[in-house]
């Protein structure tokens, strides 16, 4: 069972969700089956602990902003990866100790080896990306973001952005850290040689968060060794302190770099000025839907209507606490900030009894940076990040079992409740496993529609499309690519009655699902005007305007709809 959670835990640095949604869907279908593994197993049936139930908790809060969701789909999505998530926490807490340092020693030779290829792609990737850019210009909406990165050298290794790289890096570093301080011999210089990988690799993201948690979180495991170890084992912090000095002096030299941007407030490109405009458009929202939120995974969907005129346009709040107060309301941040208590506690209390073992005290500050660098960034919300924070919080109630009566897992329940249990439990599993293929078959569906767009053959795109929408009718934009398809159709041939109506109800169906998203009324307003309908389209673009004020594009088309 270990095996199977290790090689869990190993391969997931290098699936990103977002660029191979089909391979992230085939390690979510392991991890699923691993995990009913394990429920049927007797040491994975201990009693309930204090942190057990507060993410329980957390994760019906999340399931309970389904019922008020802004785009059902979306949020259904997130839930699946959220639950996935849960289940490696589940694995990695019923670690035994052996286990546990085994789980860790994973997490710090997987990082290398996405820190190795970093390596490589800053020195021989970044052509490649300026070919691409230059051949998929027009067809990228993040354009201006990869441009950046280009620019600049930034090096993303397998995650979807150098930040994101930067927030994994931060949870693996301290692990790494209290490794070498706990080996001895060549143990300590391979853990030695990882971290340098590790904090090269950090630099090359030039992401000033990441190198500012990073330093904050070096202070914290000094301190806490300083306070916890023996007097005899302080002795060994001199790894310690020649990191922060290089993590420190790495902060120095890139903030010295942007101090012209990072000091001039009318700078759209000013990282600090960039944050404080979505936190207030995030305060906006949590203003008008304080208590269950607008769901999970549609900030993005409802921050156009909060958006401040000169903010960039974004997905994420750059601050995992306001994200989950968005998506999930008051009760979800609530129950999370319970969560993260509980860990603390737990954390402080462990590491009292246990006098300041250096792996344990790795585990918890990379749990503690992880947190500290969603103040700042959205982590939370990329699941190939947030992922290892699970296993991470697993983890520590797995080699902390000893210091927190929250983590005890010697009862081991019998009779009718354990068989109930995993009845309940493998019935959920199955469930879920369910909804996600039927996600993936209709997504495989669209894809193969898009395929054949690509090709021109649009009546071949149109029956695979309607095969999506058949096994996933709440996926709006299903729907919307539909509405796009048929309307294309009638740019070939002869207007039909029938194909127009579709057209509009296509739309129409796409607006219901997702009715926070201006862009579905913009598009059947332009439709509407080539269809000599201009009162129609007044009404659809006036309710895009609502729903994203600042959007230059609408005004102008209304302006010019207005003009006789």
């Amino acid at each position: 069972m270990i095996a199977a959670i290790a090689l869990l835990v190993f391969i997931r640095p290098f699936i990103s969700e977002v660029a191979f949604p089909e391979v992230d869907f085939w390690y979510r279908m392991l991890l699923l089956a691993v995990f009913l593994a394990a429920v049927l197993r007797k040491r994975y049936l201990s009693k309930r602990s204090q942190i057990d139930i507060a993410i329980i908790l957390f994760l019906l809060a999340c399931a309970a902003s389904w019922f008020f969701s802004i785009n059902k789909n979306r949020t259904f999505t997130e839930l699946q990866q959220l639950f996935c998530g849960i289940c490696l926490f589940f694995l990695a807490a019923r670690s035994t100790q052996k286990e546990a340092g085994y789980l860790a020693r994973t997490l710090c030779f997987a990082a290398v080896i996405a820190s190795l290829y970093g390596v490589y792609q800053y020195i021989f990737g970044f052509e490649r990306l300026g070919i691409f850019l230059a051949e998929n210009k027009d067809r990228l909406p993040n354009y201006p973001q990869l441009q950046d990165i280009l620019f600049r050298k930034r090096v993303y290794a397998t995650f979807v952005s150098p930040d994101m790289l930067g927030g994994y890096l931060l949870m693996v570093m301290p692990i790494s850290l209290g490794l070498a301080v706990k080996s001895r011999g060549r143990a300590r210089l391979l853990y030695a040689v990882i971290i340098a990988v590790l904090l090269t690799v950090l630099i090359l993201t030039r992401s000033i968060g990441a190198l500012l948690t990073a330093a904050l979180s070096s202070l914290a495991f000094l301190a806490l060794q300083r306070r916890f170890a023996p007097r005899q084992e302080n002795g060994k912090n001199r790894l310690g302190v020649f990191f922060l000095a290089l993590v420190v002096i790495a902060f120095l030299l890139i903030t010295s770099a942007r101090l012209g941007v990072l000091f001039d407030p009318k700078n759209p490109h000013n990282p600090a000025k960039q944050r404080l405009d979505y936190w207030r458009s995030a305060l906006g929202v949590i203003k008008d839907f304080p208590a269950l939120g607008v769901g999970l995974g549609n900030f993005g969907i409802i921050y156009p209507k909060y958006k401040l005129p000169d903010a960039g346009e974004v997905f994420f709040a750059h601050n995992g606490f306001l994200q989950i107060w968005t998506e999930a309301g008051g009760i979800g941040v609530l129950t999370f900030l319970i969560i993260l208590v509980i860990f603390m506690r737990s954390g402080f209390a462990a590491l009292k009894k246990r006098s300041g073992d250096a792996i344990a005290l790795g585990v918890f500050v990379g749990g503690i940076a992880f947190l500290l660098h969603n103040l700042i960034d959205y982590d939370l919300s990329i699941y190939q990040v947030s992922f290892h924070w699970w296993v991470i919080a697993g983890l520590m109630c797995a080699l902390l079992r000893e210091g927190a009566e929250e983590c005890n897992v010697g009862h081991i329940p019998t009779g009718p409740m354990a068989m109930a249990f995993k009845i309940a439990v493998s019935a959920l599993v199955i469930a879920a496993a369910s909804f996600m293929a039927i996600n993936f078959l209709s997504y495989l569906h669209y894809r193969k529609a898009y395929a054949y767009v690509e090709g021109k053959e649009d009546s071949a795109a149109a029956s695979e499309i309607r095969y999506a929408i058949a096994l996933n009718p709440q996926a709006d934009g299903y729907h919307f690519f539909l509405a796009k398809l048929l309307e294309r159709s009638l740019k070939r041939q002869n207007r039909d009655v029938r194909v127009v109506s579709e057209v509009i109800s296509e739309h129409v169906r796409a607006m219901r699902l997702s009715p926070y998203y201006s862009f579905y009324y913009a598009s059947l307003a332009r439709f509407y005007l080539s269809c000599g309908k201009p009162s129609a389209a007044i009404a659809l673009i006036r309710q895009a305007l609502r729903l994203y004020p600042c959007n230059r594009e609408y005004k102008a088309l209304l302006a010019a709809i207005d003009t006789p």
